[in-house]
């Protein structure tokens, strides 16, 4: 196709010019340095345990550092083209051809993506190398993921803000101002605000992955990364509307108009997703909290004796829990703690089935007799179903529960809950199997600014 073919004439002569340029040969020799002796030192005088220990933390912290380097060099290369193809003359080789502005424009853009990309694969090779002398374990696909998670999008996002910057604002040195000061900002104030929705470099965002149970939530790292990946096309559709330049062809610009807005639709739906998971994650929290208080006195049972049947299922477990006790006060009905994300089946005493109630994570059983305090009581209760984490640690205010936590600069997620097809840990504090009475927590979680500004984010996108 011409289209194709215009975008690679004009990307070859951009590539050829960041190669020649001094600016990027410097960073290139200073990027592979340092990749060079920082691997190299841990092999000879010390490696951390946290990278022999997880494999995939070797190209993780390798392609981490490159990026916050690479992201901020992109912006001189990407706004820089425009002055640049003038000072040089190099402007009138394209303008004197029949290319439509989203050709030249997209063409710059992908030369020098794929300059960039060069330079990652090669970083990656030497951290391969040193991976394979240093006998550490290697994680082909960490390699990989990585890479596309980390680097594409950081990459498009910061190159098509900076071109897009460049041509609303048309001042070189203002756009490197505002774009440092943003990055800088990014890095170093609101990187782990609002659950990381602001960490464009993917440096904050818990993105470890174990060799056992793999990435903690891959769903939230792919949605958080895919928001600055739309972003980024969406600024370059937009640039190229905004081109000042004869285009020299009879194609409209306004679909790639048209599309940038359907584009900026879609961020906009994956902004909203992650913000509502984290919202509702906190919402859940204080709904517990509240029922807690409301049934805290709700007669119970004292447990003398549990038996749990347990079988892992592909997703989830199906379990039965014989629960044998005595009545603490008077009473037919008894309160029980139970995973809400367990269905439960049955309810039995003996050959009697019971009903009850099911209040998110409390369950209140009818025996449909009064028990005296002291009496024997025995119940079997039979659920399967995938555990839900947001029942977890209900004492702990968010503040704490959402704060960010980094061991040797990689930033940990904290999971309570560990369920795949080949590993399972269910923790005490998820109530996997029926705990008599509520969980003990009088106190409401409090309310932090990233709960309210996120609710209010949330009810903004919903009206």
């Amino acid at each position: 196709m011409i289209f194709l073919h215009n975008i690679r004439t004009v990307a070859r002569y951009e590539s050829k010019i960041l190669y020649r340029s001094w600016f990027f040969k410097v960073f290139s020799v200073i990027a592979f340095f340092l990749i060079f002796w920082i691997n190299l030192a841990e092999i000879i005088y010390y490696q951390p345990f946290v990278n022999y220990a997880i494999s995939a933390n070797i190209p993780y912290r390798n392609l981490m550092l490159l990026n916050i380097g690479q992201s901020i060099i992109a912006i001189f290369l990407a706004s820089e083209f425009l002055k640049r193809d003038k000072k040089l003359d190099t402007s009138e080789v394209f303008y004197v051809r029949p290319l439509s502005n989203a050709e030249y424009v997209i063409g710059k853009v992908w030369g020098d993506l794929r300059v960039f990309f060069l330079l990652n694969i090669l970083a990656l090779f030497i951290v391969l190398i040193f991976n394979f002398i240093g006998k550490s374990p290697i994680d082909p696909s960490a390699y990989v993921f990585y890479f596309c998670a980390l680097c594409i999008p950081s990459l498009i996002y910061i190159i098509g803000l900076s071109i897009f910057l460049m041509l609303v604002i048309n001042s070189q040195a203002v756009t490197f101002v505002v774009l440092l000061g943003y990055i800088a900002m990014s890095m170093f104030y609101i990187d782990d605000k609002f659950f990381y929705l602001f960490d464009y470099l993917g440096k904050s965002i818990p993105m470890m992955k174990s060799d056992i149970t793999g990435y903690s939530n891959i769903m939230v790292i792919l949605n958080q990364r895919m928001i600055y990946l739309l972003l980024g096309i969406v600024f370059i559709l937009f640039s190229i509307k905004l081109f000042k330049r004869l285009p020299n062809s009879n194609k409209s610009v306004r679909p790639w108009f048209a599309a940038g807005f359907l584009f900026l639709f879609v961020a906009v739906l994956c902004g909203y997703n992650y913000i509502e998971k984290t919202v509702d994650l906190s919402n859940k929290r204080k709904l517990y909290v509240k029922l807690n208080n409301e049934y805290i006195h709700f007669p119970k049972i004292q447990p003398e004796s549990f038996h749990i049947s347990l079988e892992q299922l592909t997703d989830g477990i199906r379990a039965s829990a014989e629960i044998i006790g005595t009545a603490k006060q008077n009473s037919d009905k008894f309160i029980f703690t139970l995973n809400p994300g367990f269905q439960i089946h049955s309810v039995t005493c003996g050959d009697s089935s019971l009903s009850y109630d099911r209040l998110e994570h409390l369950l209140i059983v009818d025996f449909g007799r009064e028990f005296e305090q002291g009496e024997s009581v025995s119940l079997k209760i039979e659920y399967s179903g995938r555990a839900d984490e947001s029942i977890c640690c209900l004492d702990i205010e968010d503040d704490v529960f959402f704060e960010k936590k980094e061991v040797w600069g990689f930033s940990v997620d904290k999971r309570y809950i560990l369920q795949s097809r080949n590993y399972l840990l269910l923790t005490p504090e998820s109530y996997w199997y029926p705990v008599p009475g509520p969980t003990v927590q009088l106190v409401r979680i409090g309310r932090r600014p990233f709960s309210v500004i996120s609710n209010w984010m949330l009810n903004l996108v919903r009206d």
